[in-house]
């Protein structure tokens, strides 16, 4: 943790037979150049998946964000 740059922390929910949908919120923060935290900036993440296919699922993710453009990445993806 000493040396991240920033984390992000997503839950997500799978369900579906044929079709599946898949819709997930969370919370990345970013550390500061002086060692503080901001503030965090929610992120959504939805998801559609078809084939042979009967399953449900919830998940969360825990990211360790240890490079500074990786932080763009994931706001720029989940925040559309």
């Amino acid at each position: 943790m000493k040396g991240a740059k920033g984390l992000a922390i997503l839950t997500v929910v799978k369900a579906g037979a044929v079709v599946a949908y898949k819709f997930g919120t969370g919370l990345v923060i970013a550390r500061r150049s002086d060692g503080s935290w901001s503030a965090p900036s929610a992120i959504c993440s939805i998801g559609l998946g078809w084939g042979a296919q009967v399953n449900s699922y919830g998940i969360i993710f825990f990211s360790y964000l240890n490079f500074g453009f990786l932080i763009l990445l994931v706001c720029v993806l989940f925040n559309k």
